[in-house]
């Protein structure tokens, strides 16, 4: 039965083995290669035959004849940085690993071939990081090399790697002057208003840590998208936009909510904001401001890349417990807020 299992679901056959010339044992028996070296003379593969034996670790003379099966290097990786959408059928999910830190991550694809991370992201949790375009959503032009400093800390996002930063939670405020410091929560802490503990290792991160610097309060940028953030390579923040835009939060409500007249818009509906959140993963992870977590378990924001009309403000996405949606929520850019 485990024979046949095998050898319909991986469409094996009773290929046989050729050696001295000859073709042997074709609808008999079957042999694959492994890469692996068992000694100067053999290696292993997988040898079946018609009476049902199965031998995973088989060994033979290395110049014998067998066939070969490849498996993709992409999914024995799993890596979001190699991910290929076309591998994900739409409703799945998988697990993929951030190469940067390790971090494991559950992905799932929507109708319109979108593919989301279903939990916020975490880099820089524990410990700060040098980002690079080799691994991080940064155009291959630009060769800044950016730093984000480690949970519980503040440190500029375009200083040189090698910095250590020393400055801590407490020494934060929302001041041109705090532009581009990054937020994040101490671990174990609790929320500010609510006294709920944090959502376990989640990351806080404002509009400038977000977009690597994309925009400052003095730049006069009152519209567009930045072009680099914290995302890892080929991913990145979603736009703001309505229920047409792609890879936007509002495109995302509308495809969670297609019965919903106004999905896409700022509204109350109880039943579209759960939709939301189970068909998303989203979670009542609060937000990060002037040194304090507030409104974990009653609500959250989630950064989008895209400036608002205001030189302070830029887009994100909000819920809350009453029912409240805001797909293209304007607000300050210096809060701490959820990445997807």
């Amino acid at each position: 039965t485990a024979r046949d299992n095998l050898m319909t679901g991986a469409s094996l056959g009773y290929s046989g083995n050729y050696t001295d010339m000859s073709l042997n044992n074709i609808g008999a028996h079957g042999g694959w290669w492994s890469s692996i070296i068992r000694d100067t003379n053999n290696s292993y593969n997988l040898a079946m035959s018609f009476n049902g034996s199965i031998n995973l670790n088989n060994t033979n003379t290395k110049r014998t004849g067998r066939s070969v099966r490849c498996v993709s290097k992409l999914a024995s990786s799993n890596y979001m940085q190699d991910f290929d959408s076309s591998n994900l059928q739409v409703g799945s999910t998988m697990v993929l690993r951030d190469k940067r830190d390790d971090t494991a991550y559950t992905v799932k694809k929507f109708s319109d071939g979108s593919v989301w991370m279903t939990s916020n992201l975490k880099l820089g949790y524990d410990k700060g990081y040098a980002l690079t375009n080799e691994l991080t959503n940064i155009p291959d032009s630009d060769g800044t090399t950016y730093y984000i400093p480690q949970a519980g800390y503040q440190g500029d996002i375009l200083a040189p790697s090698t910095q250590t930063s020393t400055a801590t939670a407490a020494n934060f405020s929302t001041t041109n002057d705090d532009k581009a410091k990054v937020q994040y929560r101490a671990k174990g802490s609790t929320d500010n208003t609510t006294g709920e503990p944090v959502p376990e290792d989640t990351g806080y991160y404002n509009f400038y840590t977000a977009t690597l610097g994309f925009s400052y309060y003095n730049d006069g940028k009152t519209s567009g998208s930045a072009p680099a953030d914290i995302c890892p390579k080929n991913w990145q923040l979603p736009v703001n936009g309505d229920k047409n835009t792609p890879k936007s939060w509002s495109s995302l409500d509308y495809i969670l909510n297609p019965t919903d007249p106004d999905a896409g818009t700022s509204r109350k509906n109880a039943v579209s904001r759960d939709n939301l959140m189970n068909g998303a993963g989203l979670g009542y992870d609060g937000y990060y401001s002037s040194v304090s977590l507030n409104t974990v378990g009653i609500g959250a924001t989630w950064q989008s890349s895209t400036i608002s009309d205001d030189v302070k403000n830029s887009y994100s996405f909000g819920i809350n417990a009453g029912g409240t949606l805001s797909p293209q929520y304007s607000h300050t850019k210096s809060i701490g807020r959820s990445v997807r």
